[in-house]
């Protein structure tokens, strides 16, 4: 069982998220989320439910953000319902 299916036991989804990322899901988080570093910036995607009904806050599917270690201050960076298109933010992103 992964980090995310604990936390998360009622999640709706299988994920598959590529080498690298590393599961940072927490019980008390409203999602499960996964981190990727990039020096001082690290990426963190999250990965809400399937069903809409239980997302807390609605919106896309799987939120991308990053932050500078020294700030610790998340900035939203893109949002999809697919998961591919997310991870490509962070293929573009201003890292």
């Amino acid at each position: 069982m992964t980090r995310y299916q604990s936390e998360f036991f009622n999640y709706d989804d299988v994920l598959s998220i590529p080498a690298g990322w590393i599961d940072t899901s927490w019980h008390n988080d409203i999602c499960p989320s996964f981190e990727k570093d990039f020096g001082d910036v690290t990426f963190r995607l999250w990965c809400d439910y399937v069903n809409i009904e239980k997302r807390e806050v609605g919106g896309k599917r799987f939120i991308v953000t990053k932050y500078l270690k020294q700030d610790d201050e998340f900035e939203f960076v893109g949002e999809s319902d697919k998961l591919e298109e997310a991870l490509n933010f962070v293929n573009k992103g201003d890292i």
